[in-house]
């Protein structure tokens, strides 16, 4: 958020000052690497320092670790138009992105769309 809020001031700001050469003047893939290192050290450096969860505290929290009830009730709680409600949504919003967003000028032939 510094980062974005300093963007504004860019032109104002001194090229030679430490906030522009620290934040602004990095490309913005390598200042997202530090900030995703930082984030990795806060996490382990965490981890460290807090006890260990008590296992029934976090049991179901996933996948390998939810009881055949917990299953069987997520199961129960969608039945088949929702996946089929679920898969057009998708097909839909796919179609969106190939027809408009096309970010990366990737070449996508769409003949199907041509009139």
């Amino acid at each position: 958020m510094t980062r974005l809020m300093l963007n504004v001031f860019k032109d104002d700001m001194n090229p030679d000052g430490l906030l522009y050469r620290m934040i602004l003047a990095p490309n913005w893939l390598h200042y997202e690497v530090i900030i995703f290192l930082i984030i990795i050290a806060a996490i382990i450096l965490i981890s460290f320092v807090t006890p260990k969860a008590d296992y029934a505290a976090i049991k179901g929290l996933t996948i390998g670790s939810a009881l055949k009830e917990q299953i069987a009730e997520v199961r129960a709680s969608y039945n088949y138009w929702d996946v089929i409600n679920s898969a057009i949504i998708i097909a839909l919003r796919s179609c969106f992105t190939i027809i408009s967003g096309n970010t990366m000028n990737l070449q996508i032939p769409l003949r199907c769309l041509k009139n």
